[in-house]
């Protein structure tokens, strides 16, 4: 996409994402550094610069607090002579300095040549990786407004987005009115009504959270009303429900999309009315506050969601980011939740701050450079599953990042630095097909980036393919014929077979015909 560097600072429409944003900035954010209070830190390019030189001593950086506002990176292992960043009308060109550290932006290292990439890509983010040991984030968004980040047990992260969400949590919990939180699936919303909670007046009252994806539709009444005894077969005693239990504080109702229709007009009543209809019992009042969520559109057409309650829900509507709209959390949340795993599964490698180990710091910052790289479809839960993984993987000595989550970063960054939309595998032939694996040595990945399409979306091609399967389809008989014929070289076994040679290999090992 070719974007207009004056249009960034001009017009909405070129952040159609991001409603609202009519002014952008480049912002540089600190990600991971050796010490970890440094993650966070910010540096802002004035809006007349158009050049930026990141090194050992430059930029100055401001931390987070506000408490300082002179802070270079200060990292010994970073070269004095700084990589060069020069915005031009469409493109932004790094430029490692002879004799520099290593540079490496997103998926590709800057060696001698200059490496260019779309000025568009900073509108999602680039991530820089210096020397193995510090990690930025290059972005385009909104200038950070005087909003300051409060302390919070529940919400993480210090962009303008988690301030705003921040801010809007302490007005709901002030108003003290029912909440309605919209959102992708993975992006905090009970964590959000907890925090609601915790700042009310009611803060020393229940929180009963409730998922009615959960509740069976015969009961969903029953369970949130209540019911008497004999009200129905098996109900041998009398039950609250959850407004009786939630009474005095708040009730959190997640997945409000999939709530009955059957059970709609009571719930609109009980919100309404602050009545409630017990099953085989009498109406009674109730006093409670409501937050309700969903990652549904329930505005939608085509959706059976009753309007009036929709609206009555969101007395007051929280709508939460998206984790890739707030990239420069990922530094901040991945250290949470190494540390509160390593405390709970034990094992894990130091965390930066703990270690002056050169290997351990390198292995830490080239994983965090590769979140950056993540979109981040399961947004922080996704986030927040990774690092749990790798700590269960990892030793008191090694950090492992195992292979499902290796899979799932790569897939992903490979789009995310690509510079125009991914193919259709669908809509490539089949001899450019043979022809881009044959190039490529059948090597998936380095095949899938000549033919710009995804790993996932050239597996699918193979299926389609009558001249190409995986190692793991080929009989083992023939994969024994293949070795002899070539004298046990995997090379020339490999391309006879047409898969690569790293795949033959895994399958050897997995059959047992070879150990290594």
């Amino acid at each position: 996409m070719a974007v207009n560097r004056s249009d960034l600072t001009t017009r909405t429409a070129v952040i159609p994402e991001y409603p609202g944003v009519t002014e952008t900035i480049l912002r540089v954010t600190v990600i991971y550094h050796p010490d970890p209070d440094r993650i966070g830190d910010y540096y802002e390019l004035a809006a007349n610069q158009s050049k930026l030189a990141i090194g050992r001593s430059s930029p100055a950086f401001v931390s987070i607090s506000g408490d300082h506002a002179d802070r270079p990176l200060n990292d010994a292992h970073i070269s004095r002579s700084p990589v060069q960043f020069q915005l031009g009308n469409s493109t932004l060109t790094a430029d490692r300095q002879p004799g520099g550290s290593r540079v490496q932006i997103g998926t590709r290292e800057v060696k001698t040549e200059p490496l260019q990439l779309e000025v568009g890509q900073l509108v999602e983010g680039v991530s820089v990786m210096l020397a193995h040991r510090v990690v930025l984030l290059l972005r385009y968004s909104a200038p950070r407004s005087q909003l300051t980040r409060s302390a919070s047990p529940f919400l993480l992260g210090s962009s303008q987005q988690m301030c705003e969400l921040l801010e809007q949590s302490a007005r709901a919990a002030a108003a003290g009115l029912d909440v309605l939180l919209t959102g992708e699936t993975g992006t905090g919303k009970e964590l959000v009504a907890r925090e609601v909670h915790r700042l009310s007046a009611r803060q020393e009252n229940p929180f009963v959270a409730i998922n009615m994806s959960a509740i069976a539709p015969s009961l969903a009444a029953a369970e949130l009303f209540g019911h008497t005894r004999g009200a129905y077969t098996g109900a041998d005693r009398a039950r609250a429900g959850f407004f009786g239990q939630a009474e005095g504080g708040y009730l959190f109702l997640d997945e409000i999309g999939d709530v009955p229709a059957e059970v709609q007009p009571q719930l609109l009543r009980a919100l309404q009315q602050r009545e409630i209809q017990v099953v085989g019992g009498d109406v009674r009042k109730v006093d409670l506050v409501v937050i309700s969520a969903t990652d549904q559109e329930l505005d939608a057409s085509d959706s059976s969601f009753d309007r009036a309650l929709r609206y009555r829900l969101a007395a007051c509507e929280i709508q939460l980011p998206p984790l890739r709209h707030h990239p420069e959390d990922v530094g901040e949340l991945g250290l949470h939740f190494f540390s509160l795993y390593r405390d709970q599964l034990g094992d894990a490698p130091p965390l930066p701050g703990e270690t002056d180990d050169a290997y351990l710091i390198a292995c830490y910052a080239l994983l965090f450079h590769q979140f950056m790289c993540c979109r981040w479809p399961g947004n922080i839960r996704q986030l927040e599953n990774a690092v749990r993984q790798v700590v269960l993987a990892s030793d008191e000595t090694r950090l492992v990042v195992p292979a499902v989550v290796t899979r799932s970063l790569t897939d992903v960054s490979a789009t995310r630095y690509s510079t125009r939309p991914l193919r259709d595998p669908a809509q490539i032939s089949e001899g450019e097909l043979l022809a881009a694996m044959e190039k490529n040595r059948y090597e998936l990945a380095n095949a899938a980036r000549q033919l710009h399409i995804s790993r996932p979306g050239i597996y699918r091609r193979i299926k389609t393919s009558p001249s190409l399967r995986t190692a793991a389809e080929i009989p083992l008989e023939e994969l024994r014929e293949s070795l002899a014929q070539h004298e046990g070289a995997l090379g020339p076994a490999a391309a006879a077979l047409k898969v690569s040679r790293t795949a033959l290999s895994r399958r050897l090992r997995a059959e047992r015909i070879i150990e290594c």
